[in-house]
């Protein structure tokens, strides 16, 4: 988990999702919102779509939680909301590392 200032309050998320700017890569997408700080926020969000069984959509939270904590210093300073997509069932921890990658890559665009 993140640390506390590194997280997203729910005022927030509701302001990035208006926003409506979004990156996508095969196992994930990010929808973004500037912000005026020197570090990045994150918030990950694994739907019921996506998996049904909470211990299941928790597990796959804290995999891309880990991915993101490794990879945070090579995104854009920003809030992110980083979505999970129904392809991400099944997969290693090295196919979502590749896929936040992917994702960094394109935020910095």
């Amino acid at each position: 988990m993140f640390q506390k200032k590194e997280r997203i309050t729910s005022d927030r998320f509701k302001e990035i999702i208006d926003l409506n700017r979004t990156f996508h890569a095969d196992l994930l997408y990010a929808r973004f919102g500037e912000n005026n700080l020197d570090y990045s926020r994150f918030s990950v969000v694994v739907p019921k779509k996506v998996e049904k069984l909470s211990i299941k959509r928790h597990f796959l939270k804290r995999k891309i939680n880990a991915s993101l904590k490794e990879l945070k210093g090579q995104f854009k300073k920003g809030d992110y909301l980083v979505f999970a997509k129904e392809s991400i069932k099944g997969k290693l921890f090295k196919d979502i590392n590749a896929s936040v990658e992917d994702l960094s890559k394109r935020a910095n665009v």
